[in-house]
């Protein structure tokens, strides 16, 4: 139910000037994080684990879901031929997070550009250059360093086998931005 909540969660915020970082953050939990914790926590069920266990493979999945989803966006937003989450009018956290630190002429205009960038790639040049500078890329990547420890401290706790335990902290410490 809450995979759904998460989807419901980004139709209704697409396009919205008054969406914050924790309602973009509860969106990408409901969505994509719950849907790993799902697939994790089945995964030790069939594999017999204790219910601690059960609850540790779905707080792994789930903090490993949130990085995924959030470092999609960022590639989607910075290397892709085309930032189809701006041509959608797409909330993301970065785009949640630059609204949240401007002030209010700033975000006033920010939103024009926003609107703007649906339909033109010169403006969705400038959002993407607007959302690299650090003073926006720097709580993004406090984001999901917090989910990236969160799931790295689940796995230790989860005492995988392996090689998979490796190869899963390989997977959340790779998507973990260096600085």
């Amino acid at each position: 139910m809450s995979m759904i909540d998460g989807q419901l969660r980004d139709v209704v915020q697409t396009g919205s000037s008054g969406v914050t970082t924790d309602q973009v953050e509860r969106s990408v939990v409901s969505k994509n994080g719950e849907a790993k914790a799902f697939f994790a926590a089945m995964g030790a069920l069939r594999a017999g684990a204790d219910p601690d266990r059960v609850g540790l493979w779905a707080r792994f999945g789930r903090a490993l879901g949130v990085v995924l989803q959030l470092q999609s966006d960022r590639y989607e937003l910075f290397h892709a031929e085309e930032a189809q989450d701006l041509i959608q009018g797409t909330r993301t956290l970065q785009v949640a997070i630059a609204m949240e630190m401007m002030d209010s002429d700033s975000r006033t205009d920010f939103l024009r550009l926003l609107q703007t960038a649906t339909t033109e790639r010169e403006a969705r040049d400038e959002v993407v250059g607007i959302l690299r500078h650090p003073r926006y890329a720097v709580p993004w990547t406090r984001v999901v360093k917090r989910w990236s420890s969160d799931a790295l401290d689940a796995l230790d706790s989860c005492d995988a086998q392996e090689p998979w335990g490796e190869w899963l902290r390989e997977l959340v410490t790779s998507n973990t931005p260096a600085c």
